[in-house]
This record gives structure tokens, C-alpha cells and sequence, in this order.
């Protein structure tokens, strides 16, 4: 059975270029995909990555969110015919925030799969601000 691979939009972000490349274009802005994958095919729909959680939660950052309507998550999937409680597995690149920011939208059942050591990473406060602490109103 063929697997396809379907690309999510989960919106932009706009950020000092330096944030990519560490003194590079000091000062200048750039704007950058936010994307995820979702593989169908198989037995169960599999997500990888699932973005940030909130434009707000980037301004922690200093970063601007440009997520809108279309690039919720679930309205993501819905173009693909997939619910939340449809994904089985969701798999992530990596942590950082604008990775890994709505996991907790999924059902208990979903099955996440991270590297072991990209989630010591995540909990060491070795990079930090890149994993911050969502307030209650981000």
C-alpha cells in the first residue's frame, strides 16, 4: 500500500535573522514556514510535528506569529479528511516550541514519539528560552 505525504501549513514566523544563523544579518527580519506532515496510507494517519501553540506564546521569543484560521491544526487535517482523534502516531523532528506546541490537543491515545535524548534536552534548561513554559493565557 503506497504512503502518501501530505504537507501541513501551520503559518509563519517572523524573526531576527541572526536567530537562524548566529551573526548572520544581525538586525534584519525574516519570514519562515511553519510546517508539519501528515503521512496517510498506512493503517492509522501518522503527524509529524505539530507547530506553535499561539502567536502569543512566540512573542515570548520576540518573535511574531502569523497563524491564523486556516492554519489551525485541526482545520489543517480537516483539508485532508482527518480529525484530531484520527492520528495515531504523532512524531516530532525535535522540541522547540515552534515544533512540538499542540501535542496536549490530542487525544490521551495518541501515541508521541520523541528521540530520548532530544527530551533530556527539552528538560535540562540547557536551551531555554527555546523551551519555554506556556502561562495560562498563552
Amino acid at each position: 500500500m503506497p504512503l502518501e505525504i501530505k504537507i501541513l501549513d501551520y503559518g509563519d514566523i517572523e524573526l531576527e535573522s541572526s536567530f537562524l544563523v548566529l551573526g548572520h544579518n544581525c538586525g534584519r527580519t525574516r519570514r519562515v514556514l511553519t510546517l508539519g506532515f501528515l503521512i496517510l496510507g498506512g493503517p492509522y494517519p501518522v503527524l509529524v510535528d505539530t507547530g506553535y501553540r499561539s502567536n502569543q506564546i512566540m512573542e515570548t521569543l520576540g518573535m511574531r506569529g502569523l497563524q491564523f484560521h486556516e492554519n489551525m491544526i485541526e482545520n489543517q487535517l480537516a483539508r485532508h479528511g482527518v480529525r484530531m482523534g484520527d492520528v495515531r502516531f504523532v512524531c516530532h523532528t525535535h522540541l522547540h516550541i515552534d515544533h512540538a506546541g499542540k501535542d496536549d490537543l490530542f487525544p490521551m491515545n495518541t501515541t508521541v514519539v520523541v528521540n530520548r535524548k532530544e527530551l533530556e534536552y527539552s528538560v535540562s534548561g540547557l536551551m531555554h528560552p527555546q523551551y519555554p513554559r506556556p502561562t495560562s493565557s498563552i
